[in-house]
């Protein structure tokens, strides 16, 4: 069995056979390859460079459980990669490459911690990420979740200011992840599983948000509403709490001050 490095990003020019302790191992790459960030590659494990030959022939680079078989493998649970691609940027940003690579190694993950933001990955290896993280830094993984909520905010606002542009303010915003952001998300990834959001107005300086999926997200969610008031320069305070009817949904409570 040989183990092969891609960028899922170019066409793979050619293979090199790389000496180390292990005589099938294999590395692709092109021009510049070398010099992508691990979350720019990935993992394929293959018989022979024939058997990889014809997965690139038939663009399916990736067995059956990862990447993009692994929403059908993993019904219910599987997350787009963009999350895992973010969550790694944000975590070198904060502890440097070598760090980061250290801990995705003791993470025990089913790929070795390469994403792509194309992919399809289960939630549990995200949590898995986040566990390890906080065991590196001593901060808890609720905090790291808050900040990782900061940080997606953030991202969204870079790469879709189309949805961002028409919205005066963050009541505006959050009410549109269900009739709006997700609409056009199931447009471009019709096998996406999303969560739901359902808003409702309780007064003029009040949003009722209840979250609803079976991934244990519920911090994240929270961090993203904090970020998403501060994107609009306002204040207030988020109370969370359980749903007594629904063991997979989660009750926001925003007040406008």
């Amino acid at each position: 069995m040989a183990v092969f490095y891609v960028d899922c990003f170019e066409n793979i020019d050619y293979a090199e056979k790389v000496g180390s302790e292990t005589p099938n191992l294999f590395q692709l790459h092109h021009t510049g390859a070398q010099q992508l960030g691990r979350y720019q590659k990935l993992r394929l494990a293959c018989a022979s460079v024939a058997q990889l030959n014809m997965m690139k022939s038939t663009g399916n680079l990736a067995p059956a459980g990862f990447g993009a078989n692994a929403t059908q493998s993993r019904k219910g649970f599987a997350m787009k990669g963009t999350i895992f691609v973010e969550l790694i940027k944000m975590a070198e940003t904060a502890f440097g490459e070598e760090t980061v690579d250290m801990v995705l190694d003791k993470a025990d993950l089913e790929n070795g911690g390469a994403f792509t933001a194309v992919g399809n990955y289960p939630c549990a290896e995200l949590v898995k990420i986040v566990v390890a993280f906080s065991e590196h830094s001593g901060l808890s993984a609720e905090l790291l979740q808050i900040k990782f909520g900061h940080w997606m905010l953030k991202h969204f606002v870079v790469a879709y200011p189309q949805f961002f542009a028409d919205k005066t303010n963050a009541f505006a915003m959050l009410e549109s992840i269900e009739a709006e952001i997700h609409v056009e998300v199931r447009k471009l990834y019709p096998e996406a599983e999303l969560p739901t959001f359902a808003t409702e107005r309780t007064a003029p300086n009040q949003l009722k948000m209840t979250y609803e999926s079976p991934r244990p997200l519920s911090a994240f969610c929270q961090g993203m509403i904090e970020a998403c008031l501060e994107h609009f320069d306002q204040s207030g305070s988020i109370s969370r709490g359980t749903n007594p009817a629904n063991a997979n949904a989660t009750n926001f409570e925003i007040t406008l001050t």
